[in-house]
């Protein structure tokens, strides 16, 4: 917090700081990058996704590289965060937006390594929880841990999920066409 503060006295307009990261990508602050691989059917260009800290202010938006094949491309971008501070990333497909909030507290079990996240406009809270009550860890690796999977407000159904990790390396893959779900790979740095 200590660290966000400064940064924010030193750097205090959104444009400055987008400004800034842009000339580091594809470094990663804090050790914690993000990388989404999303499937263009309708080779219709997405929306800049951004990249938000739990404050508002914007850290990064996430642009487009050269795609790899005629209907898919890459898009890689910064997650900045420290232990503690909420992270989150948005980006629209047609009508629908998909919102992933990402925290990273300290005592976050390190061995997991998989975790799955139903996260949408229409994917809240109380759906979610009943399709990860259904999944084994056999279904994600051996890896997966239910309770690692927590609400962000336990008494509003209508919130995304909260995905609690440590300084990790991140690896979220979403298919347009199948964009009420994701997983999330997480490896250690």
């Amino acid at each position: 917090m200590l660290i966000l503060l400064s940064l924010c006295c030193l750097i205090p307009l959104t444009s400055s700081i987008s400004s800034y990261l842009d000339d580091l990508d594809p470094i990663c602050l804090f050790k914690v990058c993000v990388t989404v691989e999303m499937e263009n059917h309708s080779d219709v260009p997405l929306k800049n996704p951004q990249l938000y800290l739990r404050h508002g202010l914007l850290v990064h938006s996430i642009r487009a590289v050269p795609p790899h094949s005629m209907h898919s491309f890459m898009m890689r971008k910064l997650l900045w965060t420290e232990s503690g501070i909420d992270g989150i990333f948005t980006f629209d497909v047609g009508n629908r937006q998909i919102i992933v909030y990402i925290t990273a507290p300290t005592n976050f079990a390190k061995h997991v390594n998989q975790i799955g996240v139903a996260i949408t406009k229409e994917g809240y809270y109380n759906r979610a929880k009943q399709h990860f009550g259904s999944l084994s860890n056999a279904d994600l690796g051996g890896s997966f841990d239910v309770w690692a999977i927590q609400p962000s407000y336990p008494n509003d159904s209508n919130r995304p999920l909260v995905i609690r990790l440590p300084e990790f390396t991140i690896i979220a893959q979403i298919g347009i066409q199948h964009i009420t779900s994701a997983v999330i790979r997480i490896f250690p740095t």
